[in-house]
């Protein structure tokens, strides 16, 4: 994609992830009380909607020059984020928060034994917390 067309992708595909995830575990315990099959066969159509699509996408080749691989060039990253303190914080927070935060594990039992609902519950209270990362 052409550099300047940037922003704009990276705001459409933000966009795209955020509407997927508020939508997507709703929709999918809406699709489960219709049936397991049901579920699968849908699963199944998108993603082969989904390759159809990929393979379609054009591909621009460009020539990269190559540089000869150095210990300085395999740590220059890390070297980065060491000597910017911002950068390094923000990873460690995220870090945090990714180890941390995942407590969609004990969802299922929640919804059955202390809610008393279904799928569709389910796919409510998994989708609940996608709003709040906005």
């Amino acid at each position: 994609m052409p550099r300047e067309s940037l922003p704009q992708a990276a705001a459409w595909s933000a966009s795209a992830n955020q509407t997927a995830q508020i939508l997507g575990p709703a929709l999918g315990g809406l699709l489960f009380s219709l049936g397991p099959s049901f579920v699968y066969l849908t699963a199944a159509v998108s993603l082969l909607s989904a390759a159809v699509l990929m393979y379609s996408i054009r591909r621009e080749r460009s020539v990269r020059k190559a540089e000869p691989l150095a210990l300085r060039t395999l740590f220059s990253g890390l070297v980065f984020v060491f000597r910017h303190k911002v950068i390094l914080g923000t990873i460690s927070l995220d870090l945090f928060a990714v180890l941390l935060g995942g407590a969609t594990a004990p969802l299922p039992i929640f919804a059955r034994d202390i809610l008393q609902t279904g799928p569709w519950g389910l796919g409510l209270l998994r989708s609940a917390p996608a709003p709040g990362r906005s």
